[in-house]
């Protein structure tokens, strides 16, 4: 009887315990924890979102290439017996690139050093003429002085003198041709680069034919180059030579400012375009690169931020935008085009925010403003 009373005893104290925990965990009993909100202890500058004025752009694709780009050809067949370079390499103008041999080269050299030899031989006869005619000429002026001589043999001396200058100076230019038609013969049997740059292609081997006409070796000066694009012919008359546009080539980490160089002037009759060469700034650039081509056509109204407003959380993009209360709160936001330090911003925020411009890197979201300028 006594372990029945002590067994209906303990069963009523689990009873009540379990109703008092119960009530005890009961939503509506709870007590709330006080919450501190955070303040931001760094200074803040917020800037007030508004419409302004910015570009309107034309945008395309092309292509880089450089500004020189030079095939050196053969004048006459023949075969290659020495090769001095290989793609890649950097060469100077005027640098001999690969030397030819051929029968018919062999001919023209030969008869280009029989000229020289000649005309080397009249050279001399000329000269030993024109020192023997100036000799004698002085000998007549001082017999004439003397009374010896007539003034019509004087006179005849004279003449003879001036014509063996002239002969002289006829050779002289026979001489001079003969040696150019000389290094003309020698240059058929050489390829020489036109400019200095990079060897960016080569199409002959060592012991192969070249033949007149066809591209062995392509140079390119890498000094300069330019974009290639074909743009829409409704802007036909709104983009001229001279006229700006910014070129966002792969791999390089800011817009480039270009020039408009050339515009054809005809419009493509299958594609409705025209082509366009806009000339680039010096940099690490190679031909084939991909870019991306802005005309400037006019202004429209957009959103802009500073570059630095912006806080990147892994793959997202946002801002921390300021509500009346001065909390803060990140707002995904998505990005357009950049131009002067500022980002356009397509959607996200709204005319009349304000959001947090400088000192964002003290931010957390849901945090509370403490010094701010800008409002």
């Amino acid at each position: 009887m006594k372990t029945q009373k002590k067994l209906a005893g303990i069963i009523a104290l689990v009873a009540v315990a379990a109703v008092i925990l119960i009530v005890w965990n009961r939503p509506e009993t709870k007590k709330p924890i006080e919450q501190r909100e955070q303040i931001v202890q760094q200074a803040l500058a917020v800037e007030r979102v508004q419409l302004s004025n910015a570009v309107q752009y034309y945008e395309t694709s092309g292509t880089v290439k450089a500004n020189v780009v030079s095939k050196v050809a053969p004048k006459a067949m023949g075969q290659v017996t020495a090769l001095y370079v290989k793609a890649g390499d950097r060469v100077r103008a005027g640098q001999v690139l690969a030397e030819l041999q051929d029968e018919e080269i062999l001919q023209k050299i030969s008869a280009a050093e029989a000229g020289v030899r000649e005309a080397q031989k009249g050279l001399q006869v000329a000269v030993r003429n024109r020192s023997l005619q100036k000799n004698t000429s002085e000998r007549y002026e001082e017999l004439y002085r003397q009374g010896a001589i007539s003034q019509q043999q004087v006179d005849e001396v004279r003449t003879q003198n001036d014509v063996a200058s002239l002969l002289s100076e006829q050779a002289q230019a026979a001489m001079e041709r003969a040696m150019a038609s000389e290094k003309e013969a020698r240059a058929y049997s050489k390829l020489v680069a036109p400019v200095s740059g990079i060897v960016t292609e080569k199409n002959l081997e060592l012991g192969s034919m070249a033949l007149p006409g066809v591209w062995a070796l392509v140079v390119e000066d890498d000094q300069s180059f330019l974009v290639e694009c074909y743009v829409d012919g409704a802007l036909s008359s709104q983009l001229q030579a001279g006229g700006t546009a910014l070129a966002e080539v792969e791999g390089e980490g800011e817009s480039l400012q270009g020039q408009i160089i050339e515009l054809t002037p005809a419009v493509d009759a299958a594609s409705r375009s025209f082509l366009v060469k806009v000339a680039l700034p010096r940099a690490a650039l190679k031909t084939g690169m991909y870019s991306k081509i802005r005309f400037p056509i006019g202004e429209r109204q957009a959103v802009l931020l500073p570059q630095e407003s912006l806080v990147a959380k892994g793959q997202l993009t946002g801002v921390y935008v300021m509500d009346a209360n001065k909390k803060l709160w990140y707002r995904l936001v998505r990005t357009g085009r950049k131009e002067n330090g500022r980002v356009e911003i397509v959607s996200g925020v709204q005319p009349g925010e304000y959001v947090v411009v400088r000192g964002v890197e003290a931010v957390s979201d849901g945090a509370v403003a403490g010094e701010v300028t800008g409002l």
